[in-house]
């Protein structure tokens, strides 16, 4: 069990997160603020302190006046969004272009290394660039590039510093261009535009992703709905051949049963009861009736058993089955005196010598009769 003191420490500890957590979402929510840009499908964060105008501005907008700029300048520079900070020492603006070549590649992460060392160094070669890398922000490749222009050729023309980064989505260049107005690209423009590109997010991308997930889906459910009609037919199928089985079963047994009763009772009112001659029933005259062969067998089997035992009983010879000795020797005694008078009152012998020939005459010819 918890004892009060430790719930009382989680219960702080809960609320200091609470407290913590709504804090950072409320700076957050203060300092950051999200730009969709539908036409695009691109979703930035930029600080909150910074003036954004995008196609979608309403051309009554005081910023457009403020900055000296208008919806079709945005236009016709392939512009979707510009952002200025308050002092306007910053300016990012996002372009968005395509081409011959755009169309033929999906992103730049479907390059060889050597195709994206080539991209770099046309990079390099223009006029004004101090030095181009290959980052990866959010998955993607971005190329970032350092700038140094002059807006006119003479030597007293004004030079800008910029820090680019490009990349490429779906076919399309997304340009990202951080324009310095107060000198030489610092550290805070560097973090400036990481940031932004940071938290660059396409739904072309998420869209391919989301069309495969969702193709993907469809696929596995079809795959799945098929597979349970198939299920649903097989079984259906064999509870139709098991149903049509027993049936078959059913009316075989059915009909060997009436086969039999027709069988036996046509035996049992064809047979002969004087002589009972080829009949195996005719034991059974006046006793069976229409009983089954299980009531036939044990009728048999009574009828059978009481025979045994009356046979028994009339071969059976007396036992004796005491256990006291008994003395016959008056018996053998008067048995020797009754043989010797038997055997001195019998008359001489008659000759049987003309009989014994007569016999012996006959013997070859004549047969015994019983």
């Amino acid at each position: 069990m918890i004892n009060k003191g430790t719930k009382r420490l989680l219960s702080l500890i809960a609320t200091v997160i609470i407290m913590i957590s709504t804090t950072l979402i409320t700076v957050s929510g203060d300092t950051v603020r999200d730009y969709k840009i539908q036409e695009i499908g691109l979703k930035i964060s930029l600080p909150a302190y910074m003036n954004v105008i995008t196609r979608e501005t309403s051309t009554n907008d005081e910023v457009y006046k403020k900055y000296g700029t208008s919806g079709k300048d945005l236009t016709d520079l392939d512009m979707y969004l510009v952002a200025y900070s308050a002092d306007a020492t910053q300016t990012l603006t996002v372009t968005v272009t395509e081409d011959k070549n755009s169309k033929k590649v999906k992103n730049y992460n479907t390059l060889s290394e050597s195709q994206l060392n080539t991209i770099k160094d046309s990079y390099q070669k223009n006029d004004g660039c101090e030095s181009c890398s290959i980052e990866n922000y959010n998955n993607l490749v971005y190329f970032t590039s350092m700038i140094q222009s002059k807006i006119n050729n003479s030597t007293d023309a004004e030079v800008t510093y910029s820090m680019q980064g490009d990349t490429l989505v779906d076919g399309k260049y997304y340009h990202f261009n951080l324009v310095s107005a107060d000198g030489a690209v610092s550290d805070d423009d560097k973090d400036l535009l990481n940031s932004v590109l940071e938290s660059a997010t396409y739904d072309s991308e998420k869209g391919f992703w989301d069309a495969n997930i969702i193709t993907f889906v469809c696929i596995v459910g079809g795959v799945l709905v098929l597979l349970i009609i198939f299920i649903i037919i097989i079984s259906h199928r064999r509870k139709k051949k098991l149903r049509k089985r027993l049936r078959e079963i059913d009316e075989e047994i059915h009909n060997n049963d009436r086969k039999r009763n027709r069988e036996r009772d046509r035996a049992r009112k064809n047979r002969h009861t004087a002589t009972g001659a080829n009949r195996p029933d005719a034991f059974f005259d006046g006793v069976d009736g229409y009983e089954t062969s299980e009531n036939m067998d044990k009728i048999e089997r009574d009828l059978i058993r009481e025979a045994h035992r009356n046979v028994e009983n009339l071969t059976e010879e007396p036992k004796n089955t005491s256990t006291d000795k008994v003395d016959y020797s008056d018996f053998f005694e008067e048995y020797e005196n009754t043989k010797n008078n038997r055997t001195s009152q019998r008359p001489p012998r008659r000759d049987n010598s003309r009989r014994n020939k007569k016999n012996k005459r006959s013997k070859g010819s004549s047969r015994r009769k019983f």
